[in-house]
């Protein structure tokens, strides 16, 4: 008996990506930041379904990364760590 079952669900409004950052808050899924063919993002998405998308912002307030380190949630606030 599978403990788990998996469905692909549409592309999402966001480019495709490598590198970024995920983390799970307020009953949101938020994507950070990564890298595609184009170079680097420092876009901020975030569902709550996921299947529809928001973009949070496209200038967050920090450089273009990806190889994020380390996205965590303390006091509730999100702090994104290293990255390149």
């Amino acid at each position: 008996m599978a403990l788990y079952s998996f469905a692909q669900l549409p592309d999402a409004d966001w480019s495709g990506r490598s590198a970024q950052g995920s983390v799970m808050f307020n009953s949101k899924i938020y994507v950070f930041g990564g890298e595609n063919a184009n170079g680097l993002l420092n876009d901020v998405w975030y569902t709550t379904d996921g299947s529809s998308w928001v973009l949070a912002t496209s200038s967050p307030g920090w450089s273009v990364r990806s190889l994020l380190t380390s996205v965590s949630v303390f006091n509730s606030k999100l702090f994104i760590v290293g990255g390149t």
